[in-house]
């Protein structure tokens, strides 16, 4: 029997070990699509969160991290789910992504993101918090490109221009509207170097506030960028004028190579604006009109005389046959019809009878 103990001892403690084994709990990586981005350009990161079984509720996640030098931002589009093996047990995973755009160039630390979650696995349900991991990028600027004043980093930058209408017939008094739209690839709007219109003498310019837009693209980020300024040159004096010539320097990030985009300048020509005729003067002052328009008015007069004549006639002969009419009816039938008013009732009140209105016809 005292032989028996030691393995009836080491069997409770196999037992025991068993019953207080651990199980599997929820995780969350984290990864960057760049580590070394240039400044302007925008990063995803990609943060994976797996749970065993499945989710209880919705994962709730920071939506716009502060990060000092950067803008961070999570997508507003679904994640996207999945599923992992993990030493023989099933996950069931979610994805989401977040876009970081470096605004100066250096070293930018991305803090540990907060993720609170709930699942189960079908013998127990549990919540917990969890921290991705933290993260650092390096921004960068191209050589030569510092001093801009701006910075655009893109795969594809455009520059296109349109005018309402044709700049051939301008004259003094004319207006002319002249749209310019930028787009990018792969960073956000307002990031989008704003156009400054230099004077030209003898055109006023005024330029609207511009507009931006964000299209969300591939991998659920802002794909493309747009922005569009709109010009209004009100044309002064006759003349020949130049619209100037815009030019933007960009960096490729898909050859690695700044580039130029522009737009050429516009040549205007504006005539006079066209002389006042002498009869229009005259009429604006109170000349008399032509003969034309003299006997066109006396024979309108001549018309309308005639019918006002022959209206009045009318009215006449009605009003004489119903006084015939009337004066063979008994008279305290209708006391008031002979244009007397209808006597006032002891109350003060004017009496609503056929009488009363027929005094108004």
């Amino acid at each position: 029997m005292k032989r028996c103990l030691p393995f009836a001892l080491l069997w409770i403690l196999i037992l025991g070990a068993g019953s207080t084994y651990a199980a599997p709990g929820a995780l969350v990586r984290a990864s960057l699509s760049k580590p070394a981005p240039w400044v302007g350009e925008t990063v995803i990161l990609e943060l994976t969160i797996l749970v065993p079984g499945w989710f209880a509720g919705p994962v709730a996640l920071p939506a716009a991290p502060e990060v000092a030098g950067a803008q961070m931002r999570l997508s507003e589009n679904a994640g996207a789910n999945l599923n992992e093996t993990i030493a023989g047990v099933v996950y069931a995973g979610i994805r989401r992504h977040y876009a970081i755009t470096p605004q100066k160039p250096g070293r930018l630390d991305i803090p540990p993101l907060t993720v609170d979650l709930a699942f189960a696995d079908g013998e127990r349900q549990a919540k917990a918090t969890l921290y991705s991991p933290a993260l650092t990028l390096q921004a960068a600027i191209p050589a030569g490109m510092a001093d801009l004043g701006y910075f655009i980093a893109a795969p594809r930058y455009r520059l296109r221009q349109s005018l309402d209408r044709p700049l051939g017939d301008l004259r003094v008094g004319d207006a002319l509207v002249r749209t310019i739209t930028q787009s990018a690839e792969r960073m956000p709007a307002v990031h989008l170097p704003v156009l400054l219109q230099a004077p030209v003498d003898g055109i006023a310019a005024y330029a609207d506030a511009p507009l931006f837009a964000d299209r969300p693209g591939e991998r659920e980020v802002a794909d493309l960028a747009v922005q569009t300024q709109r010009f209004t040159y009100v044309l002064q004096r006759p003349g020949t004028y130049t619209l100037p010539a815009v030019e933007i320097r960009w960096f490729n990030t898909a050859s690695g190579k700044p580039e130029t985009a522009s737009l050429p300048a516009l040549t205007v020509r504006v005539a006079a604006a066209p002389e006042v005729r002498a009869d229009a003067r005259d009429a604006a002052a109170g000349a008399a009109p032509p003969a034309a328009t003299r006997g066109s008015l006396a024979t309108a007069t001549i018309h309308w005389s005639w019918l006002a004549g022959l209206s009045t006639a009318l009215a006449w002969l009605a009003l004489r046959t119903r006084r015939l009419r009337n004066s063979q009816l008994p008279q305290s039938r209708f006391p008031f019809y002979r244009g007397q008013r209808a006597a006032p009732d002891p109350t003060g009140n004017r009496r609503h009878t056929p009488a009363a209105n027929a005094n108004f016809h």
